[in-house]
């Protein structure tokens, strides 16, 4: 009935047809999973920009903020920086060697140093808003 050209014609037809089928599939698997990559990296973007109310501060020229305090365990610490870890999660802060530090015994205020601050000591930190620098540190225990 059919000779062999007609034959040959339709295999190749054939062929053709599921190696066009696959390529459409191999597309559309790569549209999905460019639009997936692209929807996930959309919703980091925002969640990178969405920030704690208590980390955004707006500041307006002329304005003063007063200090921030925070109170955590020191964690870290570098040359110029100590890594207070607290509920809210771990802060970077800048200290110098001349920051005031102090202990309360009681109702008195013993000054301290820089460098009697270890890791794992619990403190309360006055920071300036604008750099977050300790203006003044408070050894807890």
């Amino acid at each position: 009935m059919f000779n062999e050209q007609k034959i040959k014609a339709i295999i190749l037809i054939a062929i053709i047809a599921v190696v066009a089928a696959g390529f459409g599939v191999y597309i559309l698997k790569q549209k999905k999973a460019q639009t997936a990559t692209s929807q996930q990296s959309q919703a980091n973007q925002s969640q990178s920009n969405e920030q704690p109310a208590s980390k955004q501060t707006i500041v307006e020229e002329g304005v003063i903020l007063p200090p921030a305090e925070i109170t955590g365990k020191v964690v870290g610490m570098t040359s110029a920086s100590w890594i207070i870890d607290q509920p809210t999660g771990a802060i970077e802060v800048g200290i110098k060697i001349d920051t005031p530090v102090f202990k309360n015994e009681g109702s008195v205020k013993k000054p301290m140093s820089v460098t009697d601050v270890r890791a794992g000591t619990e403190i309360t930190a006055k920071l300036d808003s604008a750099t977050g620098a300790v203006l003044e540190a408070i050894i807890i225990k």
